[in-house]
This record gives C-alpha cells, sequence and structure tokens, in this order.
C-alpha cells in the first residue's frame, strides 16, 4: 500500500514512517528513527500521517512532520 504525495525528490509517502503496536497503542516513528508520537489506533496514526504529509505538501514546514 503506497500513498505518495508530492513532487520529485520531495515525495513523501505513508512508507517512510514505522508503525509499532503496543499494549498502550501504535506507536510511530520517522524513516530517520525519530519517534513521532503514539496513537490509540494504527487507522488514527496513519490519519494523523496523512494529515502531516497534506500539510507538508501544501506548503509547510518538514520541521512538522
Amino acid at each position: 500500500m503506497k500513498r505518495s504525495f508530492g513532487r520529485g525528490s520531495n515525495t513523501l509517502s505513508i512508507e517512510s514512517y514505522r508503525f509499532v503496536t503496543t499494549a498502550a497503542g501504535t506507536a510511530v516513528y520517522a524513516g530517520d528513527g525519530g519517534y513521532l508520537g503514539l496513537y490509540e489506533t494504527e487507522d488514527a496514526a496513519v490519519e494523523m500521517i496523512r494529515l502531516m504529509i497534506s500539510d507538508y505538501s501544501d506548503g509547510g514546514s518538514a520541521d512538522e512532520i
């Protein structure tokens, strides 16, 4: 399941992130290993990452992701 956003070398995709299911919820890590957060469900985590990617694609800062 690949979802890419952006253009050219600035393309971001949901595959750039690692989702780890734990007893407490779904932890999300960036491609560089940085911790992004813990979400109640995997669906909630995916939706939040999609929103962050969308914001970045619309001209936001990479620091927001």
